[in-house]
């Protein structure tokens, strides 16, 4: 073995075992996923779910209530009453769904209210920040 090759092995050992030091006192990717851990478990929830979902539209069992094109129309149009008020637009899907049990439920719920909190209102504060930002640079 070369020198040159020597170096490339040893540096690759050194990256393995820092990545294992890592990871330690930390769970494992298959318990996390397997729902011996609580996010894991909502994770894997959420992807159910969301595939259901969609299977179910690509199916023809269900059906979204508005497309992007509808958003386009009424925001070109000056109205997106119809849509705000109406349904829904931050386009994720729903977990909640009458059919699941009650444990099911609440975890639906959360993981709606996290999507909720951190994809809108957070988006919209940072979007309004920019705003006035610009508003104060252009006064």
């Amino acid at each position: 073995q070369s020198q040159e090759q020597a170096g490339v092995s040893s540096r690759r050992r050194s990256f393995q075992e820092a990545g294992i030091r890592a990871l330690e006192g930390r769970p494992s990717p298959r318990s996390t996923f397997m729902g011996w851990d609580g996010p894991g478990l909502q994770v894997l929830f959420a992807l159910n779910q969301t595939l259901l979902q969609h299977e179910s539209v690509r199916a023809g069992s269900l059906q979204a209530p508005y497309t992007t094109e509808d958003l386009i129309k009424h925001y070109n149009c000056g109205d997106l009453n119809a849509v705000i008020f109406n349904h829904d637009t931050s386009q994720l899907p729903s977990f909640i769904n009458t059919t699941l049990p009650p444990h099911e439920q609440v975890t639906a719920q959360e993981i709606d209210s996290y999507f909720r909190h951190e994809l809108i209102y957070k988006r919209n504060e940072r979007m309004g920040k920019r705003v006035m930002a610009l508003l104060q640079e252009n006064e």
